[in-house]
């Protein structure tokens, strides 16, 4: 996980699970198991998740949010975390 995501989580009070571990890749039976799989980049995850996962590629939720190479840490969080609340609202 990114010491920016962390650092975001941790200033809301919510302290993530395996941050320090290194990124895994992902298998078929990930998204299985998973109700909503989530994407952040689409032009640098849909390609790869099609390609990989053909048959899982039409479950998951793509959202724009450019990585630190793009976007400043505070501007990349701010999209993810009003993306998080419209979800969280939908789901009310």
């Amino acid at each position: 996980m990114s010491g920016f995501a962390d650092e975001r989580l941790r200033a809301t009070g919510i302290i993530p699970e395996g941050a320090a571990r290194y990124p895994q890749p992902c298998s078929l039976d990930d998204f299985g198991d998973a109700d909503l799989v989530i994407a952040l980049k689409e032009t640098e995850h849909r390609p790869l998740i099609e390609r990989r996962f053909p048959e899982a590629a039409g479950r998951v939720t793509y959202w724009h949010v450019d990585d630190i190479d793009f976007a400043l840490p505070s501007v990349a969080l701010a999209m993810i975390d009003d993306r998080v609340r419209e979800l969280v609202s939908a789901l009310r």
